[in-house]
Order: C-alpha cells, then structure tokens, then sequence
C-alpha cells in the first residue's frame, strides 16, 4: 500500500495559518487535477473543511510526492514558514486517522456531525473530476461506513456536538434570551442555514444574504428574510448580532466599512464561522465589537469524554481497517481471478456450443444467447473466485489460485 497524507488543523494550527490553505470546491478540483498532472498520483483527493486541509495521495511504490512540498506550492507559500504546523501519515496510520476523523473523534467539537459529511463530498468532488482512484475510493467508502456505523451504535460525547450548536452557546453567553434580537447572517449556505433555524427557534429575527448574480433555487429557512448581499453592511448597522459564514477567500466584512456601519452604534457580537475567516480580524481592535471565530468555539472538557464509547468506537474501527487490508491485498489476485473466470466461461461454452447450434434459433436470438450465457458465466464463476477472499485464509489465497489456474488451463 502506498496511501499518505498531510494536514493542518486546529490542533496544530491557529485559524490565520489554516485559513492560508483553504480551497474553495472550485479551488479543490484544480488542484487535485494539478497533483495528477504534476505528480503522476494515481489517486488525489482534498478535504478542506473549517477546521482542517488534508492532501490524501495514492501512488505507485516507487513514487514519494512530498505532500507538503505540493501543498506549499499550490498556495505559493514558503515551506519554511508552514511545514512545523503539518503532520504527514502514511497507509495505516493514515486510514485509521481519516477513520477517526469521519466520525467526528479528532474534532474540535468532539463526535460532530459535519465532519462525515465533509468527507464525502471531499470524495465526490475528486470522483467528479476523476482523481479518485480505486484505491482511494474504497478507503474514503470504509472511512465513512465505519463513521456510520460509530454514529449508530455509539454515542461518544453527552453533548449535542455540531459547530452550530457551540456557536449557539457562545452566543447565549452575550445575549441569554434571542428573542426579538435582530440578526444578520452573511451566507446562505449549509451551516448558515442551520444556525439560521436556531436562533428562529430562539426568537431571533433574522435576515440571512443572497448574491445577486447566482442562479438557482435558494433554500430560506422558514422564518427568515432575505436582503441582496449588497445591502449588508445597511443590515450590519441595525443589527446586534452579526455572522458570516461563506466559503469566500476574502472577506466578506471589511474594517473600514465595519468602522462606519458602527460608528456610534451600541455594542454589537459578531461570529466568524468560515475558514478562511470572512470577517476582518482587526474588527476586534473595534471598542463596541465583541469577535467570535471558530478557534473561540473551544474543545469540550476532557472529563466531558466517554472513555468506554471512545473504546467502542476504536474497535469499530479496527474491525473496518482489517476489512480494508484484506481487499487491499487481495486486489493482487484480480488478474488471475479475471484469466481463470475468462477461460472458465470459454469452456463452458465451447461443451454447449453443439447444444445451441440445434436450437431453432434466428442468428440475432443465438447470438444475444451466447452473450447473456457468458455474461451469467462470468458473473457466477467470477462471484465464486472473490468468494475466497472470505472462506480462505490470507496466506493460502496465493496457492489456491495457482491451483485453480492450473486446473482450468
């Protein structure tokens, strides 16, 4: 196996150093498609979350990309300045790390939910611009079952962990009751949606951003009004509570135009839930704005953990990565499994090929014959053969196949 990774997250790296390389999904599917060109990767795919960017490659043996290197240079940044706040994993510290990650265990927010689904899209963006190998494909799939499988049978924190919720409850810290608060929320995306729903629930009263020049279906939140992005910093000035949170790469609240929005305005809290950050950071030099961003959200106590789910959710795991090591090694085997199945099926053939030629058959029915017969052939001899992988043991799969192979030849 030669599956690697390098990220850079909350645990290594403050929000200025990873908001630097962020991507965008736009941003992502060049960059993967850079990787293969550049690299000669078999398999490339990004997960860029607000959290953490993580370069995941499959390549050749012989091959040693230094992921670091690639991503430095796709952001045209010094190494020297970044490469301390990078961890590198390679096969299966690698696989167990994506696995734990999939289910929200190395999350700043302990056991979230976004996380999992951060991953998948990861994995369809690069299947989208075919970057996603075999080999990758199949590790994302069994990170992500795994993380199902965790979600359903183990419960990890007593907290309802996503980073909407904590934003919520650092929220509630400046204003205790919502009700009739006025908010403005900058993004109409997936976490704006949901922190939208929230503090409707709550009483707050809401205006969340639309751009003018997107096409499509918008999905509001009931309760919710919309206002042209343009128009926001005229909703900034009346409003008490302030969050953006869009996959921008600049800011989508700027000082100077924060400066005069506010100017002689009562305090306000403002909530930055991107990365990279969409609000200037200098706005909390301001004396009447109070700055939240997603390094302020926190970690949960350690005393907050369940030591026993987190043990559960390990052995899950294990079980997974050994499922995964098993159909690694026994891809070897698909050359000759697809030789036997191929002259297995010509023979079968070949003892009824007398058989069919006496069927009134027209030349257009005996020929769809013979194809579905090979087809049904080589699915059922095909199915047989991978069924070994379950009913032999590791060791003997390499003799089992050259005594098969022996047999049918």
């Amino acid at each position: 196996m030669n599956v690697k990774m390098a990220g850079i997250d909350y645990a290594n790296a403050a929000i200025d150093k990873r908001e630097v390389f962020a991507f965008t999904p736009a941003q992502a599917e060049a960059a993967m498609r850079e990787i293969i060109l550049k690299y000669g990767a078999k398999g490339c795919v990004i997960i860029s979350t607000c959290n953490r960017t993580e370069l995941w490659l499959s390549e050749e043996s012989k091959c040693d990309t230094d992921l670091v290197d690639a991503l430095c240079a796709l952001k045209n940044v010094s190494r020297s300045e970044y490469e301390s706040f990078f961890v590198v994993r390679k096969n299966d510290e690698a696989f167990l790390h994506l696995c734990q990650t999939a289910c929200g265990m190395k999350s700043q927010i302990l056991g979230e939910d976004q996380i999992l689904t951060q991953v998948k899209k990861a994995l369809e963006l690069a299947r989208s611009v075919n970057t996603a190998d075999t080999v990758l494909e199949k590790l994302f799939q069994t990170a992500v079952t795994s993380a199902k499988k965790i979600k359903t049978q183990v419960r990890l924190t007593s907290y309802n962990a996503s980073a909407a919720t904590m934003a919520l409850a650092k929220i509630q810290e400046v204003y205790p009751t919502l009700k009739g608060i006025k908010t403005l929320i900058v993004g109409n995306g997936e976490m704006g949606r949901m922190v939208a729903e929230k503090l409707v629930a709550l009483g707050a009263s809401v205006k969340v951003t639309l751009r003018k020049y997107k096409n499509g279906v918008y999905i509001m939140p009931e309760g919710c009004a919309a206002i042209d992005y343009s128009r926001r910093y005229e909703e900034v000035r009346e409003a008490g509570l302030v969050i953006s949170v869009t996959s921008s790469p600049h800011y989508t609240l700027r000082y100077d135009d924060v400066v005069q929005a506010t100017a002689g305005k009562p305090n306000k809290l403002f909530v930055d839930l991107a990365v990279p950050r969409d609000i200037d950071p200098t706005v909390a030099d301001l004396a009447n704005i109070n700055l939240i961003d997603m390094d302020s959200l926190g970690i949960l106590p350690e005393d907050e953990l369940n030591q026993k789910a987190l043990a559960q959710a390990e052995q899950i795991i294990k079980k997974y990565m050994t499922e995964f090591r098993k159909w690694y090694k026994f891809r070897a085997f698909v050359p000759v499994i697809n030789d036997i199945t191929s002259v297995t099926a010509e023979k079968i053939y070949g003892n009824i090929k007398k058989e069919l030629a006496e069927l009134d058959l027209t030349e257009i029915e005996r020929n769809l014959f013979e194809e579905k017969l090979s087809c049904v052939a080589e699915k059922a001899i095909s199915g047989l053969l991978f069924g070994i992988k379950d009913s032999v043991q590791e060791e003997q799969w390499g003799e089992c196949f050259t005594n098969l192979g022996k047999v049918v030849k």
